[in-house]
């Protein structure tokens, strides 16, 4: 059985749209295994910066605008149920640290 790692945050939107595209994988007998990231911590550290200070948007108003367009084309593209979140990006730091817990102890996830 082929085993895929499926690297997550919960403010990401692509993230939630491959979790709508699981089957694709499990249909075929690859086991996914969920692995919780934090991306404000990684763009902190590829913008030089201390993992946990403040994020400001690493994004300069066109790239924005061009990743505000991938999400709505994929939305169309793959018919995935989504609502923009208001306002604004959410903070989800305890469930992020909740799924590294469960994540370090072998808790498998559940659906």
């Amino acid at each position: 059985m082929s085993q895929v790692d499926f690297y997550y945050d919960f403010r990401s939107p692509f993230a939630y749209f491959a979790t709508q595209r699981m089957n694709l994988l499990t249909d075929v007998g690859a086991e996914i295994v969920w692995r919780p990231i934090y991306v404000s911590v990684l763009l902190n550290l590829q913008a030089n910066k201390e993992p946990w200070a403040e994020r400001d948007d690493p994004f300069c108003p066109a790239k924005r605008a061009h990743f505000m367009a991938d999400i709505f084309r994929l939305i169309e593209y793959w018919k995935i149920p989504f609502k923009m979140p208001s306002p604004g990006i959410p903070v989800c730091d305890e469930a992020m640290a909740i799924a590294a817990l469960l994540e370090r102890d072998g808790t498998p996830h559940s659906e």
